[in-house]
């Protein structure tokens, strides 16, 4: 529309120089794709503003062309360039107060969250500490059986409460690392290390464990891994029934090791798979205790290993945690 009044109000020259005008040409052109992609920003002050800036150029870009009074191929094409730049900055202005406080909250509410942390690392896991041990030495001078359902119940329900101070803080240390050391270390020399950590727990169910890892897996890995394989075990362990058996098997597959992990439970029903892994996500619902954070802290751990892991139903009847880790050969 504006070409077309620009171009019956103004003659055409009769030459004009080719340079001047791929230049300008290439200049409009470039401005025009910024205004789409500010234009994405949705912020019409800053998409106002460019468009004045873009429309200078395009009235610049007709100078080249045609005759025009010395006010609009000067001073109006001015006042469109700067008044845009003007508005401009003043909408960068604007996004970067927005973005200093937003900064400034973030800030807060990382120290507002170190600062829980460390009351829970201290001063909850302490009193949950002192509540363990009178009820350890109440339990040396022989109560009555009532007495002592009761402080078995107070144990155990004390007991879940420091593991999930401890998982707490564990995840949120591991959340806020972005890279680990590694060395060379033999999964099934750490599986074994895990093994032999949750042994009390298959004892208590009768659950017996098929660990068919033999020979070595070298992979490049970090002390931590042992807790990734900790918590996977402790939760089959859990939801599997009394009785039972856990299978532990290992796939070669590419570039990883993949350490499959069979339960006997009730099986994780297909749109819980997908987010599992979350905090505070539980699957299993009913009458065993959890807060949801074990596997959590599983897939950052083996995030951290550049590896991953995810998990499938069991043809026999449960399901299958398999957590990939690199090989120590492999480029990761």
């Amino acid at each position: 529309m504006t070409l077309l009044l620009w171009l019956s109000i103004f003659p055409l020259k009769s030459s004009f120089d080719t340079g001047d005008v791929a230049v300008e040409g290439l200049y409009l052109f470039c401005a025009l794709l910024s205004l789409l992609i500010i234009y994405k920003l949705d912020d019409a002050r800053l998409v106002a503003g460019w468009f004045l800036f873009v429309y200078g150029l395009f009235v610049d870009f007709l100078d080249e062309f045609t005759h025009e009074p010395d006010f609009l191929s000067v001073y109006f094409e001015a006042f469109l360039t700067a008044s845009g730049l003007l508005i401009i900055a003043s909408g960068f202005y604007y996004h970067l107060r927005e973005w200093e406080q937003t900064n400034e909250q973030l800030r807060y509410e990382i120290s507002f969250k170190e600062t829980l942390l460390d009351v829970m690392r201290h001063d909850l896991l302490n009193l949950a500490n002192v509540v363990k041990g009178y009820s350890d030495l109440l339990s040396k001078t022989n109560p009555d059986p009532d007495t002592t359902r009761y402080l078995d119940k107070i144990r155990k329900g004390n007991d879940a409460q420091i593991k999930m101070i401890k998982d707490i803080s564990e995840l949120a240390r591991l959340e806020s690392v972005t890279a680990i050391t590694f060395q060379e270390m033999d999964l099934s020399l750490i599986l074994k290390e895990a093994l032999n950590e949750s042994a009390f727990l298959y004892h208590e169910r009768n659950i017996q464990i098929i660990n068919e890892l033999e020979g070595a897996y070298p992979v490049h890995a970090n002390n931590i891994l042992k807790q990734a394989f900790v918590n996977i075990l402790s939760n089959a362990a859990k939801y599997s029934p009394e009785g039972s058996s856990v299978r532990i098997y290992a796939e070669d597959v590419d570039a990883y090791w993949r350490i499959n992990i069979a339960d006997s439970g009730p099986g994780i029903a297909d749109e819980d798979k997908v987010h599992i892994f979350k905090r505070f996500s539980r699957a299993h619902k009913g009458s065993t205790s959890g807060s949801g954070i074990g596997l959590a802290i599983v897939w950052h751990i083996i995030l951290l290993h550049k590896g991953s892991v995810n998990v499938h139903d069991n043809p026999a009847g449960g399901s299958i945690f398999s957590l990939e880790i690199p090989k120590v050969n492999s480029e990761f």
